[in-house]
């Protein structure tokens, strides 16, 4: 099943460089629409390591980059129509990377996320690289481009930073659309909402549409039980089938909540131990000590499974209940099981590499471009 559930079109003939490209995940998708990726970067070695296992053949398409240093750390996106350096920092940016015709990148969700500091711009760590990606674009002007990130980016306190975004991606000479999308629509057993921004260059007439749902009805969406179908019931190590089990806190409580269930089953007085301060803070938190539901989706796959407020457990009633393996999580997000992590990789490392772009909704906007560039 998850050799041929993602299609395999003709070479397109158009090239593309994968911007913060982690493990290769996304890049699935654009090999199997017949996109020839000529360069990538990450500034994880063991993103980059994998990434070249699996696609860089004897090229090493993939290199380590710490894309913050491309521009001032200062430089802010409401102040860069005025900043007299724009242009030496387009020219610099031509000489790091090759012309291509599409360029796609998912800068780093961490700032824009709801779960966290949500500092966005101001985040000192990965708050500029978002910039970082538009700038990039306007430097090479490709044919098209693809940005993906959390929905959290157009949610009300960053959506004033997303539409300056927007328009300077704009003015750069783009006519840009943007999307959330679910994975789950499109053939994969996760509900994983991203927000997709999708530019054309201006001078091409065609117009490009988002892809529609290939599974828009309950009946036809994928559930877990049928992606990890063939995997064993317990990890035996092969394959990166192997997992992470339970938190220490939550060990005294996991027995006594149903499939289906979390924090909210357990008696008062438990659900007071457990969650500490968190039992009176109110609104819907309903992920601490979530125990799946095999026969309904997954929430989304994050990049550590470890996290207490999105615990996602199975229990199939053998062994000690335990996260999704790897392995799991790779199929969860439609990864063909060829897919293998590079040599000596920690185990946590694997995990935090199999969050990203699904690769069949990677696929189908890759080929909605594609469509829209060579029609």
């Amino acid at each position: 099943m998850y050799e041929s559930i993602i299609p395999v079109r003709e070479d397109s003939g158009l090239s593309h460089l994968d911007c913060f490209c982690g493990a290769g995940i996304g890049e699935i998708g654009a090999v199997r629409a017949g996109i020839k990726t000529v360069f990538a970067f990450d500034n994880n070695k063991w993103a980059v390591e994998t990434y070249n296992k699996n696609f860089g053949g004897e090229n090493n398409l993939a290199r380590i980059l710490d894309a913050k240093k491309l521009i001032p750390e200062s430089l802010k996106i409401k102040d860069i129509a005025d900043n007299y350096e724009l242009e030496e920092i387009l020219k610099h940016i031509r000489t790091v990377f090759p012309l291509v015709d599409i360029i796609s990148g998912g800068f780093p969700c961490k700032p824009w996320s709801l779960i966290g500091a949500r500092k966005g711009e101001d985040d000192n760590k990965f708050g500029n690289l978002a910039l970082v990606q538009c700038l990039i674009i306007r430097a090479l002007q490709p044919k098209a481009f693809l940005i993906e990130n959390v929905d959290g980016l157009v949610k009300k306190n960053n959506i004033s930073y997303f539409e300056d975004m927007i328009d300077f991606l704009q003015d750069s000479g783009f006519s840009v659309k943007w999307k959330v999308l679910c994975s789950s629509d499109y053939g994969c057993a996760q509900k994983r909402k991203r927000v997709f921004v999708v530019g054309i260059r201006n001078d091409i007439n065609n117009e490009f549409f988002f892809p529609e749902p290939t599974t828009s009805s309950s009946v036809d969406k994928l559930s877990i039980n049928d992606a990890l179908a063939g995997l064993p019931l317990s990890p035996d190590g092969v394959n990166d089938h192997e997992c992470v089990y339970l938190r220490n806190d939550e060990k005294p409580f996991v027995d006594k909540i149903p499939v289906g269930g979390n924090w909210k089953s357990l008696p008062i007085e438990d659900q007071k131990t457990f969650m500490k301060k968190g039992f009176y803070s109110g609104g819907g938190r309903t992920g601490a000590l979530k125990k799946i539901d095999p026969n309904g989706m997954a929430n989304t796959i994050l990049s550590s499974p470890l996290g207490k407020a999105t615990a996602q457990i199975l229990d199939y009633g053998i062994g000690e209940p335990r996260r999704y393996s790897v392995r799991e999580s790779l199929r969860l997000q439609s990864v063909p099981d060829t897919f293998s992590f590079a040599d000596g990789m920690p185990l946590m490392k694997k995990y935090e590499r199999c969050s990203g772009i699904s690769s069949i909704v990677s696929y189908h906007l890759f080929s909605s471009i594609v469509d829209t560039l060579i029609c």
